[in-house]
């Protein structure tokens, strides 16, 4: 961490799981908490579905199209990735807090890591740093990230990102 520290990185520890995942200018994080009542337990596939499922919607807006599914090379890779092109384009995760007993009624914190117009090859170096430092041997690429404004030619970045926020 004091390594990162002085590369203007610093080190945060997210209670919602998942690996390194770098944030900066570009990258627009969204955090959504709502009370899920489910007829039968808490289900997390469940809720990350219902979680995708409106992202998909709100990038449609921009005429992109989407899918849900890891994709490898990319830093904090999971089976509910945005992926367009094959790229990740938003990363997810979520933690829950049960509510009732029987985990019918649930809390549930969920986060979305957007790439708007980041800049990708910066956010794999910081990655790749992190795992050199840390001896893992995970290798991240910028070709396989995606940013909304590569595939979306309606507007400048500010224009992209205030549509995605109204989107969302």
């Amino acid at each position: 961490a004091r390594a990162l520290q002085t590369k203007g990185w610093p080190i945060y520890v997210r209670s919602t799981g998942g690996t390194i995942c770098p944030l900066g200018p570009g990258v627009l994080n969204l955090s959504y908490v709502n009370r899920f009542k489910f007829a039968d337990r808490f289900s997390s596939a469940a809720s990350y579905t219902w979680f995708c499922n409106k992202l998909l919607q709100s990038i449609s807006h921009f005429g992109v199209s989407g899918t849900v599914g890891a994709v490898p090379g990319c830093y904090c890779d999971g089976g509910y990735n945005i992926v367009v092109s094959g790229r990740k384009l938003i990363g997810t995760s979520q933690r829950c807090a049960p509510i009732s007993r029987d985990y019918q009624d649930v809390a549930v914190l969920m986060h979305a890591t957007i790439l708007v117009s980041a800049d990708k090859e910066r956010l794999c170096n910081i990655v790749n740093s992190f795992n050199a430092l840390t001896e893992q041997e995970v290798v991240v690429s910028e070709n396989a990230l995606i940013n909304l404004a590569e595939i979306c030619s309606s507007g400048g970045e500010e224009n992209i990102k205030e549509r995605l926020i109204d989107a969302l």
